[in-house]
């Protein structure tokens, strides 16, 4: 409630009792019940006034009121009612023109502050009834009660200004009770044994009563709309606000104040609130309205807000600069939210949806110049509940421009006294027919000039140059910086016509962030730097703006941007033209320092500017001097940007960080490819959340194209264009167009296999890797799943092989990821037992890490496990031939594990590298055993083929334990360690498919099979694993082998057939 207010508190006298009352209307008090007596009685009421002294009260002489109406249904559910008094005669205590009251009522459930002015027993002093103004909290739902006949209930004020005694409350009875600016009930009866506690009769309660609403309405207190009011609700603007008590030529403009009445568009209308009543599949629906430059969108969007508020509906336009959405999509009601300039504001539409839930209905009602690119991602995010088609808004006929027009003209000249009603309307000094009037805000200016001449023939402005939309804009421009100097001279601020547009073009493309006033004011001050003018000023002068521009402009936040937003554009494009250094000075941002008061500086700036840098009405084509502007301040803060959007992606919200995103989009989509854009490129990752998906496609796309533009082309531009379509196709598959991400990643992969044969360096076939795992994940995506497993199969050898030639280079993640992908392949082909190998080897390698020479500790190992031995740093040759082993006195004792560095009694010949004698040895310790080229054969017997292995040898027959089979001992004999249980194939099967370890140089390991029955032919064998009577054995280790706690494992990574007694390395 502000002060003019008070002239509507109401002392009522009745039935020898005193009370408090509340002016509806000029003849119109409304009281409790309980106040007054029956219809008919009368009572005195006196209100208000102001006294000799400023600043002073005194009451008003007493007027006869007579009880017109009571609220009935009440009494027997222990709730008070409601009485209607009307006066004697009209007007009686000369009002005027009052406006409208604001009728409320309570929702959500948590508490809301309020305020009522009363004249309690508490308020007097010396015989002399003072006004007490209470302050406390509405508590909703704690006084609910339930009647007989009809549901009834009160709220709970509890008082926490004044006295707390109940008794000294008396005579506070009928005062009225509000909050947010809205009347939400009366205090009833007071119950003196509970202190500060008192009980409030929601007026809500009325909605049922037709007779006390129509007398109500004949009284003159017309469009009693119950408004919901919840805690937290100032994130919605209502659809009409009371115009300020001295408005500015721009206010008269805005939408918000309706000093233009509502005209036309019954049709959209109608079809809109049947969108929002008709039942729909979900309980959130999005629309969209697209319509040209000022042609009405937000005014339609405010009517719709209104007559739904009408309705019951809690509905408004979500405010520009609020991201706490969370208490207003949890109240349970219908909601109708409205995001003006959705195409600036996606951020905001994100975070409505991200927190849905808890109302009956949710409608969601977008508007904007034209769908664009935005609403294309939008709908890809959001496409269950967005409508397939927007709404498109179409011009006004002539005729609903000459009647906007006559309506404006009455309007504006109904406020200036020196205006009669038998003066006439000017006429339309321009073709209304003409195209630059389809949109009604310029009917509205030429309504404005025109109504201004027709009182002052003498005012004019010269602008013959112009065109006629920017002529409209230079005349009501004009007569706003008429208010400006006028009120300049009381805030002690020079008279500077110019200065004053500079100050207002840098508080329209900045913004102040800050937790208290205080710190708003200071940074808003610090944003003045950029007023050439005002650079060297000091603080205090530049504050003495801030304060005076939050006073004459209406807005949010300590900078005040002038509004229309249409001519905010033209006022920033005109300073910037003649200062072009600005825009670099308001997006020279600092990502690591407050990212997100950055974000919504840099948000601001783009919004105000992009528009009139990159027009898309043909009529008003493209500015060149705004865009080479921008062009120089994006190409100089662009990565500084990108990393900003980054740096507040992590907040709670994350509305600011989207809506950013779809500003830079547009700002990079409209520049041309430089090294900038690349540079701004490699601040995002490679796996973009989806929000900034629609950035990184046009960042990797430009990049892409700067890198294809450089001549020569060296072998580093090449390895970086292939990189960005590599990463270019991972973001287009996150977005879900896969064609396009498959044909991007065969063209990395094409320019990748180009790169690595003139020039094998680890950097570019590391990349080739990459870009094989990437279409084997494209090809899968598209279907294509034979290709899939090639490309899948190739990066995990390639992988491998980098691994283990650079084991300085920490890429195992890679090979993970690589064999994930294999494992994902093979699942899709049907190779389950495969893929699910693929994955444990994935998990395996993540799990554990590449050992450190030596290998780990003994004590870590499992029981009955060896640790894993040092790998030779020698080199073998492949020639190689088998002995057979020496035996020992016994092969019944007790097996044993040998221990580290322990001699095991088997003999083996091999040839080294830089010899070429032919030596049998025994094996030293486990690690010479494991690194040596060796072939050979083994013992056999009935008893041990039928024993499975137990992993022991004897260290004094020189041979494989009796108990291990000639299949495991050859398993060992290659350093294969298999688990008990596990057949020797299985165990060599694994070593097939995914390998790790061996010796760093390729050896050759032979194994001819005893001859147990005929020897089949080694061609028509189904798979190497299957053990045959004569089979023999070729790999190539590569690499040094893997170990982790209690698992010793030595991989394979290839494996074939040979003739038996033959050597081949794979």
């Amino acid at each position: 409630m502000t002060s003019p207010e008070l002239r509507r508190v109401a002392v009522v006298r009745a039935e020898q009792r005193q009370s408090t009352g509340y002016l509806v209307a000029p003849g119109l008090v409304l009281t409790a019940a309980h106040c007054v007596g029956r219809i008919g009685t009368w009572a005195e009421v006196r209100v208000l006034r102001p006294g000799t002294l400023p600043g002073g009260l005194q009451a008003s002489a007493a007027a006869r009121f007579r009880v017109i109406a009571l609220s009935d249904g009440f009494r027997g559910t222990g709730v008070d009612g409601f009485a209607l008094l009307g006066a004697e005669k009209e007007d009686p205590f000369r009002l005027g023109r009052t406006p409208p009251v604001r009728w409320g009522r309570l929702t959500g459930d948590e508490p809301l502050t309020a305020q009522a002015y009363a004249f309690p027993v508490l308020a007097v002093e010396d015989h002399r009834q003072n006004l007490e103004h209470a302050w406390g909290r509405l508590i909703p739902g704690s006084g609910t009660v339930t009647g007989p006949s009809r549901p009834g209930w009160y709220h709970v004020f509890q008082v926490t200004s004044g006295s707390f005694a109940g008794e000294r409350w008396h005579g506070a009875s009928g005062a009225a009770v509000f909050s947010e600016g809205r009347l939400l009930g009366l205090l009833g009866a007071c119950v003196p044994e509970e202190r500060g506690r008192l009980k409030v009769i929601p007026v809500q309660l009325l909605s049922g009563q037709d007779t006390f609403l129509r007398a109500l309405a004949e009284g003159g207190a017309e469009h009693v709309v119950f408004e919901p009011v919840w805690r937290g609700q100032q994130v919605l603007e209502h659809p009409y606000d009371p115009l300020p008590d001295d408005p500015s030529a721009a206010d008269l403009l805005l939408p918000r104040y309706s000093v233009v009445d509502f005209c036309g568009r019954e049709e959209e209308l109608r079809e809109l609130t049947e969108w929002c009543t008709a039942p729909a599949p979900h309980a959130v629906s999005v629309r969209l309205v697209t319509g040209d430059r000022s042609i009405g969108k937000t005014r339609l969007a405010r009517e719709l807000c209104g007559r739904m508020t009408g309705l019951g509906w809690v509905a408004g336009l979500l405010k520009p600069l609020e991201e706490r959405v969370l208490r207003l999509m949890g109240l349970d009601e219908d909601l109708l939210v409205v995001v003006d300039d959705a195409d600036a504001k996606v951020g905001q539409l994100d975070a409505l949806l991200r927190h849905r839930g808890g109302g009956k209905q949710v409608r969601l009602l977008a508007t904007a110049r034209h769908e664009g690119h935005w609403w294309a991602d939008f709908r890809r995010r959001y496409g269950d509940v967005a409508e397939e088609e927007p709404y498109r808004l179409r011009s006004p006929d002539a005729g609903e421009r000459q009647d906007i027009y006559e309506r404006a003209c009455r309007a504006f000249l109904l406020r200036d006294a020196r205006w009669h009603e038998g003066d006439g309307l000017p006429h339309a000094s321009e073709d209304l027919s003409a195209p630059d009037f389809a949109g009604c805000l310029f009917v509205l200016i030429l309504a404005m000039t025109d109504a201004r001449r027709f009182l002052d023939p003498s005012w004019g402005l010269e602008s013959a140059a112009l065109s006629h939309a920017k002529t409209l804009y230079a005349q009501v421009l004009d007569l706003e910086r008429e208010d400006w100097l006028k009120n300049a001279a009381r805030a002690g601020l020079p008279a500077d016509p110019v200065l004053l547009e500079r100050v207002v073009a840098v508080s329209s493309m900045a913004f102040a962030g800050g937790t208290t006033a205080g710190e708003q004011e200071s940074q808003a001050a610090e944003r003045l730097r950029m007023v050439p003018d005002l650079r060297d000023a000091s603080e205090e002068h530049r504050r003495r703006f801030v304060r005076y521009f939050q006073e004459r402009i209406d807005g949010y936040g300590a900078l005040r941007p002038l509004r229309p937003a249409r001519l905010a554009q033209y006022l920033v494009a005109n300073t910037v033209r003649a200062f072009p250094d600005l825009l670099s000075q308001a997006l020279d941002v600092d990502p690591l320092h407050q990212p997100e008061v950055w974000a919504r500086q840099a948000l601001a700036t783009l919004q105000v500017i992009s528009p009139a840098a990159f027009a898309d009405d043909a009529r008003e084509p493209s500015d060149t001097t705004l865009r080479e502007a921008l062009r120089v301040a994006v190409e100089k803060h662009a990565p500084a940007l990108v990393g900003l959007v980054r740096a507040t992606q992590e907040t709670p919200d994350g509305t600011t960080t989207r809506s950013l995103a779809a500003a830079l989009e547009t700002i990079f989509r409209n520049l041309p490819a430089g090294e900038f854009t690349a540079a701004a490129a490699q601040e995002l990752e490679e796996s973009c959340p989806d929000a900034l998906q629609s950035l990184a496609i046009v960042l990797r796309r430009k990049a892409v194209e700067f890198y294809s533009a450089q001549e020569p082309l060296s072998h580093e531009t090449q390895f970086r264009r292939a990189t960005e379509n590599r990463k270019l196709s991972r973001v287009l598959a996150d977005a879900g167009r896969r064609g396009d991400a498959r044909d991007r990643a065969l063209l990395a992969l094409q320019q990748f296999t180009v790169l690595t044969r003139t020039d094998d360096s680890y950097a570019y076939q590391l990349g080739k890797a990459h870009a094989l795992s990437n279409a084997g994940v494209r090809h899968r995506e598209t279907g294509r799943l034979t290709e899939s497993l090639e490309a899948a199969r190739e990066s995990v050898r390639l992988y491998e092989t980098l691994l283990h030639t650079h084991r300085d280079r920490s890429h195992h993640r890679y090979l993970s990821i690589a064999q994930c992908n294999l494992s994902d392949s093979l699942s899709d082909k049907g190779r389950w037992r495969e893929a699910l190998q693929a994955a444990a080897d994935a998990c395996a390698l993540v799990s554990g890490e590449l050992p450190p020479p030596p290998g780990p500790p003994r004590s870590r190992c499992a029981p009955g496990r060896y640790p894993r031995p040092r790998p030779s740093p020698g080199a073998f040759s492949p020639n190689a031939r088998p002995t057979r082993p020496t035996r020992g006195s016994s092969s019944r004792r007790s097996p044993r594990p040998p221990a580290p560095g322990t001699s095991t009694g088997v003999c083996w010949t091999g040839t080294a590298a830089g010899g070429n004698a032919t030596t049998p040895a025994r094996w030293p310790s486990w690690g010479a055993a494991t690194t040596s080229a060796v072939s050979g054969t083994t013992a056999s017997g009935s008893s041990a083929r039928r024993s499975r292995c137990t992993r022991t040898w004897s260290t004094s027959t020189g041979r494989p334990h009796a108990r291990s089979t000639p299949r495991h001992c050859a398993i060992w004999r290659a350093r294969i360690s298999a688990r008990p249980g596990n057949p020797a194939g299985t165990t060599l099967r694994r070593c097939w498919q995914k390998g790790r370890g061996g010796p760093r140089e390729p050896t050759v390991i032979t194994r001819t099979w005893p001859r147990r029955r005929r020897t089949p032919n080694a061609r028509t064998t189904r798979a190497p694993w299957v053990c045959g009577p004569r089979w023999s054995w070729a790999c190539a280790i590569h690499g040094e082998p893997a170990t982790w706690p209690g698992r010793p494992w030595t991989s394979w990574t290839g494996m074939c057939r040979t003739r038996p007694g033959s050597t081949a390395v794979t």
